[in-house]
């Protein structure tokens, strides 16, 4: 009975392990009808790969929109402090859930100029997109360095079904 306990614990172990590297994203496949909309970007953090395992991930202000009109383009308007809303058109690709209608990732690159999201497949669920890939630390064999892998968080959530980048550009101008 105890080494069946035992095996139970280490296989659910090893599941959480490797549940944990395959970072966070939760999917909640969405059909297109319910992904469209404006999306506001309310967390980009950064976690630097290098040398220091202790290293502080990284908040970004800025403010940025993604734009979901339900065809291969979309837009990504971006805004920093001081300076005026810049609308990007996007080409936007959709993979969708085997034997469904729903889609379970958007990806996008910039047709304009590069975007540091460009290529990064967004996890759908209701009313928000999102990407997590973990930052690990590790010791390396050879020099006995501890080090760190980059990890990087985004999350978009809803705020609009409007599918017009001037809806966006209005909310950043107004600031």
């Amino acid at each position: 009975m105890m080494k069946t306990m035992k095996r139970w614990i280490a296989l659910l172990l090893a599941v959480a392990l490797l549940a944990s590297l395959a970072g966070c994203t939760v999917i909640m496949p969405q059909r297109m009808y319910r992904l469209k909309g404006t999306y506001k970007l309310v967390q980009y953090t950064v976690t630097p790969a290098g040398e220091d395992r202790g290293a502080a991930a990284t908040e970004y202000a800025y403010t940025d929109y993604l734009v979901i009109t339900g065809d291969g383009t979309g837009y990504y308007i971006h805004k920093s402090e001081g300076e005026p809303a810049v609308v990007s058109t996007v080409a936007l690709s959709y993979q969708y859930a085997e034997d469904s209608k729903k889609i379970e990732y958007v990806s996008y690159g910039n047709t304009e100029d590069e975007s540091p999201l460009s290529g990064i497949k967004l996890g759908v669920a209701r009313d928000s997109l999102s990407y997590s890939k973990l930052a690990l630390g590790y010791t390396e064999p050879f020099t006995g360095r501890e080090m760190t892998t980059e990890g990087i968080t985004v999350r978009f959530e809803r705020i609009s079904r409007k599918t017009d980048p001037a809806y966006a550009e209005g909310l950043l101008n107004a600031n």
